[in-house]
């Protein structure tokens, strides 16, 4: 039996880790530091 429970307890957190895994994260912009320059661009081409 208490092979069972520690197999349900693994389980359980194995779900667990799962789920926070798979939030969906926010990331907020910053402004680049000091005197830095970011510049971005997207490009594509057929």
């Amino acid at each position: 039996m208490r092979f069972i429970n520690a197999y349900c307890l693994e389980i359980t957190q194995i779900g667990e880790i799962l789920k926070n895994m798979h939030e969906t994260k926010i990331f907020v912009w910053e402004p680049p530091i000091d005197d830095v320059i970011k510049i971005n661009f997207d490009a594509s081409f057929n």
